[in-house]
């Protein structure tokens, strides 16, 4: 089995989520339920750090078509940031790059999600 590990960051609007590991059709059906989990909203925008993505296969790429799909039902946007090089060159070769809202840093991504980046994430401790 082939490990990937995702993590959330939540801001003002929209989420942060950082794949990391290899995507392939051992995981990619798990992958794309946790993508939904983790981003119960699908009208706010969703940033999919992508940098630590070292492998994508064709499942892999069918789970980010279904998220784009899920999201853009309920106008809302899928943004990829900083594709790892395999993975942007596997955009590339199936002509799907020009789909997608791609970021070359978080920062481009935020900005273009109209989103506020914040210091942290998670619930206030009083």
């Amino acid at each position: 089995m082939t490990l990937v590990s995702l993590t959330c960051q939540y801001l003002p609007g929209g989420t942060v989520a950082r794949v990391a590991g290899e995507v392939d059709a051992t995981n990619s059906v798990r992958l794309l339920a946790s993508l939904d989990q983790a981003h119960p909203r699908p009208q706010e925008p969703l940033l999919l750090d992508l940098s630590a993505l070292t492998f994508l296969d064709s499942s892999g790429l069918r789970t980010l078509l279904d998220t784009r799909a899920r999201l853009a039902a309920a106008e809302g946007r899928l943004h990829l940031v900083a594709p790892h090089e395999r993975v942007r060159r596997l955009l590339d070769l199936t002509g799907l790059a020009g789909s997608f809202e791609v970021h070359h840093t978080l920062d481009e991504a935020v900005t273009a999600a109209g989103l506020q980046a914040t210091a942290c994430s998670g619930s206030a401790i009083a």
